[in-house]
């Protein structure tokens, strides 16, 4: 762990962190490269975000927003190297690439630059994976090294009981509906988020749109250890599942909801998501403090650098509303415009 009071900026799915207006100064200038990555095999393309450290008199947020002060202002040489049991495997080299339209905020976001390579089908979770970073004007090195989580997940609940057409029965009541899984080897933090996908047709059109909501009222759960096989228990009420559609599918404006012709049901998603022992202790120690002492220590397994290279991994499980629920759907929510697919 390293302290080192500066300001962060977390991509990759993991937020901003809270940060002082002022910087310390104090001492001559180095330089801090900031690094975030995660690794998780069912992506198509991996990403590395390297910045570096804004240090400078005045006020903080103001070079924030000056992509310079942020950004190098010359191409790195970045790559991951694979390796089993200690034996090098191969070598993917990152490329540059300029994402836009990203969210204001504390920091720059006309355009920002990332790093980018081609991994489809090139992650092994029987290996493990060094970042290296050279900066070519000042021959600095940064490293880092993460393990993949594994990719053989078990989900133990909800089961499939078609192959074809896999059907789950949600029930409108104060029943508990089992969620479950084993864990994975090298995963320590586990969450659950449930998609509803759903067809909407408007008045004087025959033209179905896709639409989907996301639920994610499930816990967050923590294995005791990384070696896997451990049972975990996501189960939800299913009344609270009905209250839930019935609060998010109507649109808020009544006129426009108005509109709404019929619903067609799509299929229920349940994503299953894992992050690596190192990425969870970076979310631990950067979750808020219930505690009158604020200032933490940053956690980091950048070698000459800050930030987090790790993994994650993310398994589905897919399933249409069984006759009976489909029923409670169209009949007893009948409100929400849902129809018989039959009737399409």
């Amino acid at each position: 762990m390293k302290r080192i009071y500066i300001l962060l900026s977390i991509l990759l799915s993991m937020g901003f962190l809270a940060c002082d207006n002022e910087v310390s100064t104090i001492g001559e200038w180095k330089e801090i490269t900031v690094v975030y990555g995660l690794l998780n095999p069912n992506d198509s393309i991996s990403y590395i975000k390297i910045t570096k450290a804004f240090l400078g008199g005045g006020n903080a947020l103001s070079y924030a927003r000056i992509s310079d002060s942020s950004e190098y202002p010359h191409k790195l040489e970045v790559s991951i190297e694979e390796y089993h049991e200690g034996n090098f495997i191969k070598k993917i080299d990152f490329d540059t690439t300029t994402i836009y339209h990203k969210e204001e905020g504390i920091f720059y976001s006309d355009a920002q630059q990332i790093y980018r390579a081609v991994t489809h089908q090139m992650l092994s979770d029987q290996n493990t994976y060094k970042l290296v970073i050279r900066n070519p004007k000042t021959g600095k090195l940064i490293t880092a090294e993460t393990p993949l989580v594994d990719e053989n997940m078990i989900i133990q609940q909800p089961r499939i009981n078609n192959i074809t057409h896999p059907t789950i029965n949600i029930l409108d009541n104060e029943y508990t509906k089992a969620v479950s899984i084993l864990s994975s080897k090298n995963g320590r933090r586990y969450e659950v988020y449930l998609t509803f996908n759903y067809e909407e047709v408007m008045k004087g059109s025959d033209i179905p749109v896709k639409k989907s909501i996301v639920w994610r009222s499930f816990p967050t759960r923590k294995s005791a250890n990384a070696n896997g096989g451990e049972e975990l228990n996501f189960d939800f009420v299913t009344q609270s599942f009905w209250r839930w559609l019935n609060k998010e599918i109507p649109y808020a404006d009544e006129a426009m909801e108005e509109r709404v012709e019929k619903r067609y049901a799509g299929q229920i998603v349940f994503t299953f998501q894992v992050a690596e022992e190192q990425f969870n202790t970076y979310m631990e120690v950067n979750e808020p403090s219930l505690s009158i002492v604020q200032e933490r220590p940053t956690y980091t397994n950048i070698e000459n650098g800050i930030g987090i290279f790790s993994a994650r991994y993310d398994k589905e499980r897919a399933f249409y509303l069984s006759e009976t629920s489909s029923n409670t759907l169209w009949k007893d929510y009948f409100l929400l415009k849902f129809v018989n697919p039959d009737n399409k």
